[in-house]
């Protein structure tokens, strides 16, 4: 059963910010896939500790963005386009990807194995088609 803070791409997002706004690595943690976090060349504590190190504004270019669409591809994935003009700095990735995991939507990275393959899927479903396609 989805838990209501990851019941869809936009309200992990919400659930992200807040856990920003309040600086609780808890619940920041809680909102990344499990492959995210495995996929991390630090452990816990040193993410954590590296969190605890971001400057008020590092944290405030994250809680800047604006969503501009979400996009929920089938029922294992989707991502969230921010505004560009939200995204601070600006060489930063308009997107956010999502997996869909026992416990709701949960932010994953681009580089995620599992979701390429989802994605790879759901394209060879005509369930996406990639931009230009």
């Amino acid at each position: 059963q989805a838990d209501g803070k990851f019941s869809s791409p936009a309200v992990t997002f919400e659930t992200y910010r807040q856990a920003l706004q309040t600086r609780n690595t808890e619940l920041l943690w809680s909102c990344y896939s499990e492959t995210f976090q495995a996929s991390l060349s630090v452990d816990r504590s040193q993410w954590e500790q590296a969190w605890r190190e971001k400057t008020e504004a590092q944290l405030q270019g994250e809680l800047r963005r604006e969503i501009a669409a979400e996009e929920i591809i089938n029922d294992r994935i989707g991502y969230l386009l921010f505004d560009a003009t939200t995204l601070e700095p600006r060489a930063v990735s308009p997107f956010f990807y999502f997996i869909r995991a026992p416990d709701g939507w949960k932010v994953t990275s681009h580089l995620d194995s599992v979701f390429h393959r989802e994605l790879e899927r759901a394209i060879e479903r005509g369930e996406f088609t990639l931009p230009g396609d």
